[in-house]
């Protein structure tokens, strides 16, 4: 009986002991948020990384991995270039509490906010075209990580191309009240304009500006609102575009982004993919409300 007694307590041992190890340890890298410490894989291999996973909690009834979408500036960047990467959307059905980590093989995370969701990455100095795979892990804390690859093709660096938007403006049909964004109401039309500056010494041809209304201040994954023909920019030749932009009937009242992105076809490989983005806050308000 004693000895039964003792198996017993071993058996539990080593279960509470299982069933108490923390989520997986950071990728090995040589950036880890929030720590200084670096690690290196077998190999040696530097890996840069931006975020940090969670320990495990003890909550019972962990059946589902996290979900996420994710959207980038673009897919392929100048060598020694910037992107920016913004997760999209992300649940747990188990409604535990998502945290993010990235990690590169090559280049580096310049930048994170606080719970990872955006980062900006460096591209790596490279002399031929190199195809360069961002991970992105989704952790509920509990041992369940859903990971996804975007592959990058960072490309040789002739003459650096940029695409950039500057001077975007809004004409508001009434000047909002100090601390207000101006009002607009569904079925309605804001007017606005924008440059597109083609920072090269090359002529960039057949240039696209998206339009989009959003919840938030990112590029949404959803159709286009709104496409402008801006066209071909010779060298440094700076283009000015106004549009009226549709807030459609069905939108319900609320606080909104327009989302506006030059190159949004992303035909030119720029060197610098995070300076082509606008967003312009506007309070959607049911018509014959107040203006300020």
């Amino acid at each position: 009986m004693q000895k039964f007694a003792i198996t017993l307590t071993l058996l539990i041992s080593l279960i509470l002991q299982s069933g108490c190890q923390t989520s997986p340890p950071p990728f090995p890298g040589s950036q880890v948020l929030g720590q200084s410490m670096t690690y290196l894989r077998a190999s040696d291999l530097p890996w840069s990384i931006a975020g940090n996973p969670r320990e495990q909690s003890s909550k019972p009834n962990n059946f589902f991995a996290p979900v996420f979408s994710l959207v980038a500036t673009s897919n392929k960047v100048i060598s020694g270039g910037e992107l920016k990467f913004q997760i999209h959307s992300s649940s747990d059905n188990d409604g535990d509490q998502i945290t993010f980590w990235w990690k590169s093989s090559s280049g580096k995370f310049t930048y994170w906010n606080s719970s990872a969701s955006s980062v900006r990455w460096q591209a790596p100095v490279v002399t031929s075209e190199t195809i360069v795979p961002i991970y992105i892990n989704a952790s509920d804390g509990r041992g369940k990580v859903e990971t996804q690859v975007f592959k990058i093709s960072v490309l040789k660096n002739a003459n650096a191309d940029d695409i950039i938007t500057t001077n975007v403006v809004y004409t508001p049909i009434v000047a909002p009240a100090a601390g207000n964004p101006p009002v607009y109401y569904p079925n309605e039309d804001v007017r606005i304009g924008w440059n597109t500056v083609n920072s090269s010494q090359k002529t960039a041809s057949g240039i696209m500006t998206c339009l989009w209304i959003t919840a938030n201040e990112q590029v949404p994954l959803t159709a286009t609102s709104e496409k402008i023909n801006v066209g071909n920019l010779a060298p440094n030749e700076t283009k000015q575009r106004w549009t009226n932009f549709y807030i459609p009937k069905t939108t319900v009242p609320g606080y909104y982004y327009i989302a506006l992105k030059n190159d949004c076809d992303n035909v030119v490989a720029e060197a610098n993919e995070t300076n082509n983005e606008a967003f312009l806050y506007i309070w959607v308000r049911p018509k014959g409300s107040p203006r300020r």
